[in-house]
């Protein structure tokens, strides 16, 4: 093999590694413009909040509990 496909495929194992950057603008844009909504039908939208180390967490609105995604620190829900 020539050097340069070498380097070539050591880029390609070292880009199949790194996780996929997401476009979330991009994709809610894509959402809405397709389905009306970023949030599935017939589904209430999830509770989003943010918890005090600074972790962006979202639960169903429903939820009795909620817990962090980042620290495990458990939150009382959105009570109706």
């Amino acid at each position: 093999m020539h050097q340069a496909h070498v380097m070539l495929l050591k880029q390609l194992e070292k880009k199949r590694k790194e996780k996929p950057v997401i476009d979330w603008a991009k994709y809610c844009e894509w959402r809405i413009q397709n389905y009306g909504s970023i949030w599935e039908p017939n589904e209430p939208p999830p509770n989003i909040w943010k918890c005090s180390c600074g972790q962006v967490n979202t639960s169903a609105m429903d939820a009795r509990y909620a817990k962090c995604t980042a620290c495990g620190l458990i939150y009382p829900g959105c009570q109706k």
